[in-house]
């Protein structure tokens, strides 16, 4: 797949970083966000701050989007919080929602 460019959200670490690193193999670039740069240096790897709860990143990464004319978009991306369902505060749930579903 020559002159092929994909994107995977949330693809810094575990199952999106795993998805970039298996179509590193077919595609000649791939973008990866996260809200930390996690980027090994892999060669047609760039890495793209995002974090989805910033109304201002997400608008910028929107219009980034929008211009790059990817062929693939995986939408990996996603937060989570590790205790009992009865004990997440509203509010984590709520960013949690955002982040994963909207």
């Amino acid at each position: 797949m020559h002159n092929k460019k994909a994107l995977v959200t949330g693809g810094t670490r575990g199952i999106g970083a795993a998805i970039a690193k298996e179509l590193l193999k077919t595609f000649d670039h791939i973008v990866i966000t996260g809200t930390k740069e996690e980027n090994k240096g892999c060669e047609g790897l760039d890495f793209k701050k995002v974090d989805f709860l910033n109304k201002q990143e997400l608008a910028e990464f929107l219009d980034f989007v929008k211009k790059s004319n990817f062929d693939v978009i995986i939408n990996n991306a996603g937060i989570n919080e590790i205790s009992e369902f009865e004990e997440i505060e509203i509010e984590i749930f709520d960013r949690i929602m955002h982040v994963n579903l909207r």
